[in-house]
C-alpha cells in the first residue's frame, strides 16, 4: 500500500495556526495512529517550501529554472517521506505557504499563479496517495485579515492603498478550487469554510478537517488549544501606521510591534473592522454567484448540515 500524505495548504488567516498548534500539541497521539505531523517550519526551510516561496514571488518564469525547482521539491518530499522517523507512517503536512503569501495587494487579488501551484502540487505528490485540504474565508473578512497581517509583518500600508490594488475579478474561491481540481483531481481536494469553527468550536472543527482525509483519526483523547492567534485592534493599527514609517531599524520595528501586540491586540480591544459597510456589501454581492455555486457543489459534505446552512447564509449575506 502506498504511503498516504494529507496536506493542509491554507488559506492564510483561516485557522491555519489553530490547526498547526493543535497538531503539534497532539503530535505523539497522531504518531500512535500512524500519522506523522510535518511542521510548517520543516516545510518552509526545505526545498519543498522554497519552491512555493519562490513561485509566489514570480521568480520561476523561466522554464528550466521552474523544472529544476520542481524536481528539487519532489526530491525533498521523498526525503521526508523516507526518513527513518517517518518511513513507517503516513504524513500530515500543514503550511499555508503552499498557496503563496498574504500580500494580496501584490497579487492584485486572492493569490496568483494557481495553475502553476496546482501543477506543482500534482507533480510533487504524484507518487503518493494524497489529499489536499483548502480552508476558505468570506472575501471581505479574508482581505481584511490579510491586511492586518501586513501590519503585523511591519508594513506601513494603508487599507485604502491595499484595497485599491485588489481587483474584485480576482477574488473567486470558486476559480481557485476549480484550478486545484483540474490539476490534482476533484477527488483529491476538500474545501471547508473557516467560519465553521465559530459554530463547531475548535475541537469539532479540527475533527471535521481530519475527517476529510481518507483515514480514521481518533481525537477523543486529544488535548485542545482553543485560541491560537490574536489579531490587531483598530487602536493598534492606527498606532502602527503612525509610527512604522519613522522607525528604520528592523530590530526596533520588531520590538515596537511586540509592544503593540502586547497592549493593543484584538483580545483586549476587539478585532479591527476596516471595510466600510458599502464596500463590504459590494464585495459580498459581487462574489455571491460564485460563492453560492462553491458552497453548494464543492464544500465538503463532512460539515454538519445545520452549520453549513448557517455559514452559507453568512457567505451570501442573507
Amino acid at each position: 500500500m502506498s504511503k498516504k500524505i494529507f496536506v493542509h495548504i491554507g488559506a492564510h488567516k483561516s485557522a491555519s495556526t489553530t490547526l498547526q498548534r493543535n497538531f503539534l500539541l497532539n503530535k505523539e497521539k497522531l504518531l500512535q495512529q500512524g500519522l506523522s505531523f510535518i511542521t510548517p517550519s520543516t516545510i518552509a526551510t526545505s526545498p519543498l517550501g522554497k519552491h512555493f516561496r519562490v513561485l509566489a514571488k514570480g521568480q520561476l518564469e523561466e522554464k528550466n529554472k521552474y523544472q529544476r525547482s520542481l524536481q528539487a521539491a519532489r526530491d525533498s518530499l521523498a526525503a521526508i517521506a523516507s526518513s527513518p522517523a517517518d518511513r513507517e507512517h503516513n504524513l500530515l503536512l500543514s503550511w499555508e505557504g503552499f498557496l503563496g503569501h498574504s500580500s494580496l495587494d501584490r497579487y492584485k487579488g486572492i493569490y496568483a499563479n494557481m495553475d502553476r501551484i496546482g501543477e506543482s502540487l500534482a507533480y510533487i505528490f504524484q507518487d503518493y496517495s494524497y489529499h489536499l485540504l483548502l480552508l476558505i474565508r468570506r472575501q471581505d473578512d479574508f482581505i481584511e485579515s490579510c491586511y492586518l497581517q501586513q501590519i503585523k509583518e511591519r508594513r506601513h500600508i494603508t487599507f485604502s492603498d491595499f484595497l485599491a490594488s485588489i481587483d474584485f475579478k480576482n477574488t473567486s474561491w470558486l476559480n481557485i478550487t476549480k484550478d486545484l481540481q483540474n490539476q490534482c483531481g476533484k477527488e483529491n481536494l476538500s474545501v471547508i469554510p473557516f467560519e465553521c469553527i465559530k459554530h463547531l468550536g475548535t475541537a469539532a472543527f479540527i475533527e471535521a478537517c481530519l475527517r476529510c482525509f481518507p483515514a480514521t483519526v481518533d481525537v477523543s483523547n486529544f488535548s485542545w488549544l482553543r485560541k491560537a492567534n490574536s489579531s490587531l485592534s483598530k487602536e493598534g493599527v492606527d498606532l502602527a501606521l503612525q509610527a512604522l514609517p519613522h522607525i528604520e531599524n528592523a530590530l526596533a520595528k520588531r520590538e515596537f510591534m511586540r509592544i503593540i501586540f502586547a497592549y493593543f491586540s484584538s483580545a483586549k480591544f476587539g478585532k479591527s473592522k476596516i471595510f466600510d459597510d458599502f464596500s463590504r456589501r459590494l464585495l459580498v454581492e459581487y462574489c455571491r454567484e460564485d460563492n453560492a455555486h462553491l458552497l453548494e457543489h464543492h464544500v465538503s459534505s463532512r460539515i454538519d448540515a445545520k452549520v453549513g446552512k448557517t455559514v452559507a447564509q453568512y457567505w451570501l449575506g442573507s
